[in-house]
């Protein structure tokens, strides 16, 4: 699969796993499987497609056909959205999902 990561998702994604940026796609790509196949997949905003490839790179990724087919399912859903471009936003979602724990982590009040 070709993918074009924005700037922000490639940050995002070096930020937490290095210079294993292949690597840390395929973890966002198989976590958003799960929830697809879990029924609690978040929803796609059209509008975000035409911005996830700006100043982006290309990578090309091999995947696990359990998460390529996953991904396949909710593209047809989406009519006229790709596989690749549902790769792109679920890779923002897994970042999405990775803050909002950080968030509900720090603002746990500490009891003493």
């Amino acid at each position: 699969m070709k993918l074009v990561l924005g700037t922000f998702a490639r940050d995002g994604i070096e930020a937490l796993w290095g210079s294993d940026l292949p690597g840390g796609v395929r973890r966002a790509l198989r976590r958003y499987a799960a929830r697809e196949n879990s029924g609690v997949a978040g929803c796609l905003d059209r509008g975000w497609l035409q911005k996830l490839g700006d100043d982006g790179v290309d990578l090309e990724l091999s995947l696990d056909s359990e998460t390529e087919k996953a991904l396949e399912r909710k593209a047809r859903e989406y009519s006229g959205v790709t596989v690749e471009e549902l790769a792109a936003h679920a890779v923002l979602v897994y970042l999405a999902d990775l803050d909002r724990a950080g968030s509900e982590v720090s603002s746990t009040p500490v009891r003493s």
